[in-house]
């Protein structure tokens, strides 16, 4: 879903519709693609979503500027912060890339469009991952069966923490403060983060 009443959805032929439920008003987009979409990834302001196609070629569309983007990267997997400022693009090569949509200035300022690019030293490929709170600076991994927090910030050695092993499958409550993972035997823990 994009907003509080409006659903995405993505048919064929190169167009992707946002119906809105309080209005009943649908928006057609065609969308620049050949290949089929895999992943659509929304910004939490709904201001943009991204799309990621069986080819990984990556799109990012603005829907106050009405434009599509071509991301340039090719990515399996792609997260907006929950800022909507920044966007973490997985690749193939394990590295994980992240995108400025918009200029920031937290610990570090970086420019709209601008890149930082991590390469965690994991061992094992890293199959997904997710924004640790709303504005944080942190990434949660998952590789192999490992769940690990990095930091996303500039300085060239890359700080992280090993959250939990043998965790399948993970995700975050709203409010960002607790983490569930299943284990391969189907057990589900809860992991609660502090200050």
């Amino acid at each position: 879903t994009l907003g509080r009443h409006e659903i995405i959805t993505a048919g064929a032929a190169g167009v992707i519709s946002i119906y809105d439920f309080a209005s009943g008003n649908t928006e057609l987009l065609r969308y620049p693609l050949v290949q089929e979409i895999q992943r659509i990834e929304i910004s939490p302001d709904s201001q943009k979503f991204v799309i990621l196609t069986e080819g990984q070629e990556l799109w990012i569309y603005d829907r106050f500027a009405k434009e599509w983007m071509f991301g340039g990267d090719k990515a399996k997997r792609a997260v907006f912060a929950g800022d909507g400022k920044r966007l973490a693009l997985l690749t193939d090569h394990n590295e994980i890339n992240i995108v400025f949509l918009a200029d920031y200035n937290w610990d570090f300022r970086k420019k709209a469009g601008e890149r930082i690019a991590l390469k965690p030293d994991f061992l094992k490929t890293i199959t997904d991952l997710e924004w640790m709170v709303a504005g944080s600076d942190y990434l949660i991994l998952r590789y192999g069966d490992e769940l690990a927090a990095i930091e996303t910030d500039y300085r060239s050695s890359l700080n992280s923490w090993v959250l939990a092993r043998d965790a399948l499958k993970f995700q975050q409550d709203k409010g960002g403060r607790k983490i569930y993972y299943l284990d391969s035997k189907k057990r589900l823990f809860r992991l609660t983060m502090t200050n």
